[in-house]
């Protein structure tokens, strides 16, 4: 069984014992394994776009409103009329990659305990003491790190375009809440808004309790 870890000792004759909170992760490595992430999120979504491609899968009428208003924009900066029929086809693909492939990929850190990044790095997502976390919990904090993806998907379901448009301003509204929760990583605790949430933390892969 886990002990639960003790505060450092005051009798100035003993060692140091680091805190939980130094044996932390904190924000400078676990941005390096993000940024090492990005580099495996975007082949994910360059696979996804091909293969929705060949798919040829319908796209919403909330996704066509929105496709309209990129082409608007995209037209109001200059943009070639023979660059915008190039694009044309990767369009939708693109949309559905954009949606999907976060979850794809970060379903890998749900099921094994970290990222391709955070692997690279020898770092592991733990309870917040310390502990191995059970999968149910690594899930969770996987559920809640990507629950403004998770609402996204809506706009690939044919419902009306009030609700769609509801619900992807929600979440966007969830996406700056997150956003701003992973720059609580920044204090003492070390820990981002859904480590927190989750009773999480991140850890070296030889810190372990």
């Amino acid at each position: 069984m886990n002990e639960i870890p003790q505060p450092p000792s005051t009798n100035p004759f003993m060692s140091y014992q680091p805190t939980i909170e130094d044996r932390r992760v904190g924000f400078g490595p676990r941005l390096g394994a993000w940024l090492l992430d990005q580099i495996g999120l975007w082949i994910t979504t360059t696979i996804i776009v091909f293969v929705v491609q060949a798919m040829q899968l319908p796209q919403t009428a909330f996704m066509a409103e929105s496709i309209k208003e990129l082409l608007t924009q995209l037209k109001s900066m200059g943009l070639p009329r023979d660059v915008l029929k190039d694009i044309m086809p990767y369009i939708v693909p693109m949309i559905y990659a954009g949606l999907i492939s976060p979850i794809v990929y970060w379903t890998i850190e749900a099921r094994s305990g970290a990222s391709p990044g955070k692997r690279i790095l020898k770092l592991r997502i733990g309870r917040e003491d310390g502990a191995i976390a059970q999968p149910s919990v690594i899930l969770m904090r996987t559920i809640i790190k990507m629950s403004d993806r998770i609402l996204k998907l809506i706009v690939l379901i044919p419902v009306p375009d009030i609700i769609a448009r509801g619900v992807n301003s929600a979440s966007s509204l969830v996406e700056l809440v997150l956003i701003i929760g992973c720059l609580v990583v920044l204090s003492a605790k070390k820990q981002a808004l859904h480590d927190m949430i989750a009773r999480t933390a991140i850890f070296r892969t030889n810190e372990q309790l």
